[in-house]
């Protein structure tokens, strides 16, 4: 049945390729800076941003109140690592990389996401999981920590 198919394929998209299960903690920050490709202007045609020039989404936004979790789902460990998780920011959001989007909302209590093409992972550079991205504190940076698991 073809919209069978689809829904299964739905709440389980491809994984994400190239991602392992971390097996030490590290942390690093992340400048999510970027140079503008061409001029950008608002609705009244003033240009508030010139091409060739670099900015830095905190200097619009000086406050990411999110944190960001990436686990693979079909790993029982990162659902308990999920679990244990307290972030400190008003918003979450817990982003998959492989396994099943319903099982894991129902698993975690909450909404989850999925990184249908990797695009997220592949921005912040993230190769091992679980990870977590939030705002470096007092810093227009982003703390990207990959967390180690004991081997199962």
């Amino acid at each position: 049945d073809m919209q069978k198919k689809a829904e299964d394929e739905a709440m389980r998209p491809p994984p994400v390729a190239g991602l392992t299960t971390a097996r030490e903690t590290h942390s690093r920050l992340f400048d999510p800076s970027f140079t503008v490709q061409r001029d950008i202007a608002d609705q009244n045609g003033v240009v508030f941003a010139h091409k060739g020039q670099v900015v830095n989404p905190f200097d619009v936004i000086p406050v990411f109140d999110e944190t960001l979790y990436f686990i693979d789902a079909d790993d029982d460990r990162q659902i308990a690592w999920m679990k244990q998780q307290v972030p400190h920011t008003t918003n979450s959001r817990v982003i998959l990389v492989n396994g099943n989007v319903r099982d894991s909302a129902e698993a975690l209590g909450s909404r989850v996401y999925f990184d249908q093409t990797g695009n997220i992972t592949k921005k912040f550079g993230i190769t091992q999981l679980p990870a977590q991205v939030k705002q470096a504190p007092g810093k227009k940076l982003f703390l990207i920590t990959e967390f180690g698991l004991p081997d199962r």
